[in-house]
């Protein structure tokens, strides 16, 4: 009996140790990745050089892309007023104005919509004209620099 004993647990080691799956049990870790949504909007160009103008000159249309990231986004753009006092609006003394080709726009100091829903990945091109105010009382050497933003955000 002592050696049918010592014979079974020696088989039980052998078992053991040659197939150690027999007692471990199968288990599975699931897995999810998903992309962080990134809402961007790159602009190209960046710069735009208006230049020295005459009162009252306007420029052409100059076209201006916008390229979103990996979600859709909704698009607004909004403008400033001069560094040097001037105000966007309409044409006046000390009073420039910006418009949108497409979709028509005339831009002031808030966010307007430039694109609802940008597919991601995309371009969404847009023109923009500047028009010099009628006239100026604050002097030629005041410059007059101004920016334009362009926001990228989730779609309504």
């Amino acid at each position: 009996m002592k050696k049918l004993m010592v014979l079974f647990m020696v088989t039980l080691l052998a078992v053991a140790f040659y197939c150690p799956n027999l007692w471990a049990g199968d288990d599975v870790i699931a897995t999810t990745v998903t992309l962080d949504a990134i809402y961007e909007v790159a602009l190209a160009p960046d710069v735009w050089d208006i230049g020295a103008q005459a009162l009252e000159h306007v420029t052409a249309f100059v076209t201006f892309t916008a390229t979103v990231g990996n979600i859709a986004t909704k698009l607004q753009i909004k403008a400033a007023d001069g560094d040097g006092a001037w105000s966007l609006g309409t044409v006046g003394a000390d009073e420039f104005r910006l418009e949108v080709e497409d979709p028509v726009l005339d831009l002031t100091t808030e966010d307007q919509v430039l694109g609802a829903s940008v597919t991601e990945y995309e371009d969404l091109g847009f023109a923009l004209k500047y028009h010099m105010p009628s006239s100026d009382t604050l002097g030629a050497t005041v410059a007059q620099g101004f920016d334009v933003t362009v926001t990228a955000g989730a779609v309504d």
